[in-house]
C-alpha cells in the first residue's frame, strides 16, 4: 500500500481505489488540528479572549457585567463547502476528495467545540468561512474566482454585522448549512 499523489493538480484529493498516503494524514493535521493548536496556544498565553484565570467559576452573566457585551476575540476558520453535509448544491452532488473533505469536516467539528467551550467562558467566538473555489496553486489555477474576490467577500462577511458565532458562511455572504 504505497503512497501516491491522487490528482495531478492537487494533492488533497483521493478517490475510491487509491491509497491513502501519509500526505493525506498530514492534510488533516494542517487543516483541522493546526487551527486548534493555534487557538490553544493563543489562549494559554492570554493573547485572545478574556484571561482564563478570571473565568474559572464565573458565570456568563457575571462576565458580561465585568467585561461588557459581545466577544473580545473572533476566530475565523477557513473551511470548505465540500465539508458541509447540509449543502444541496455542491457537496451533495460531488464525490471524491476524501482526505480534504474529511479534514475540513474535522475543522467544522473543532470549530463547534470551540464555540461551546469558549464563548461564555472566554468571550471568544468562532466562525467558519468558505473562500470559494479560488484560482491558486492548490487548485492548479483552475478555480472559479480570483484571490481578491474571495478575500474581499470574506472581509465583507466578517464586517457585515451578521451573527457569526457558530455559523458557516460563503465568501458570497450566504450561510452554509452544515
Amino acid at each position: 500500500m504505497g503512497g501516491k499523489l491522487c490528482n495531478e493538480h492537487s494533492e488533497n484529493t483521493c478517490f475510491i481505489g487509491e491509497s491513502w498516503p501519509p500526505l493525506k494524514t498530514q492534510l488533516a493535521w494542517t487543516n483541522a488540528v493546526g487551527p486548534f493548536l493555534v487557538v490553544q496556544q493563543l489562549l494559554a498565553r492570554g493573547l485572545i479572549g478574556s484571561p482564563p484565570a478570571q473565568n474559572l467559576g464565573v458565570s456568563a452573566e457575571k462576565q458580561q457585567q465585568q467585561h461588557g457585551e459581545g466577544c473580545s476575540t473572533l476566530i475565523a476558520n477557513i473551511s470548505s463547502i465540500v465539508a458541509s453535509q447540509g449543502d444541496q448544491e455542491v457537496s451533495s452532488k460531488m464525490g471524491g476528495g476524501y482526505a480534504y473533505r474529511a479534514s475540513k469536516a474535522a475543522l467544522n467539528i473543532i470549530n463547534k467545540a470551540l464555540c461551546n467551550d469558549l464563548t461564555a467562558s472566554h468571550r471568544v467566538e468562532s466562525v467558519l468561512l468558505h473562500p470559494g473555489y479560488v484560482r491558486t496553486d492548490l487548485t492548479g489555477g483552475l478555480g472559479a474566482i480570483d484571490v481578491r474576490e474571495s478575500t474581499d467577500g470574506l472581509f465583507a462577511v466578517l464586517t457585515s454585522g451578521k451573527p457569526l458565532n457558530n455559523r458557516f458562511y460563503s465568501y458570497t455572504g450566504e450561510e452554509i448549512p452544515w
